[in-house]
């Protein structure tokens, strides 16, 4: 796949996210966060896809964690880039959820300067 593409994705799935918690996200804020997905691997099957994906965050604030996320799709009657798509949006919010329900994550977001 698209690493870029993912990480677009992610990003653009988390600032969202985080938007409508009540977060103003700036591109030009004072601390800003940086993601990467330095790992993404496939595995597939007769009929399901699934993918693995790690994501790094960092922030200007010297602050780094990594979260991991991993999702599969198996629906009959569809194609296999239905299903491939499916199972990558699912990775994606499964590192958003892992971010969001850390709370050392939301302390360096809340302490976060605009």
């Amino acid at each position: 796949g698209n690493r870029k593409m993912w990480c677009d994705t992610l990003a653009a799935a988390l600032s969202g996210e985080l938007s409508e918690r009540g977060a103003t996200v700036l591109p030009n804020a004072a601390t800003r966060f940086m993601l990467k997905l330095p790992e993404i691997s496939g595995r597939s099957g007769y009929m399901a896809i699934g993918f693995q994906a790690k994501a790094v965050v960092t922030s200007t604030a010297g602050w780094t964690k990594t979260y991991e996320g991993q999702a599969s799709a198996a629906e009959m009657g569809t194609t296999f880039e239905t299903r491939a798509a499916r199972a990558a949006s699912s990775t994606i919010a499964e590192l958003v959820k892992a971010m969001l329900a850390d709370p050392e994550f939301i302390s360096q977001i809340k302490g976060a300067k605009p």
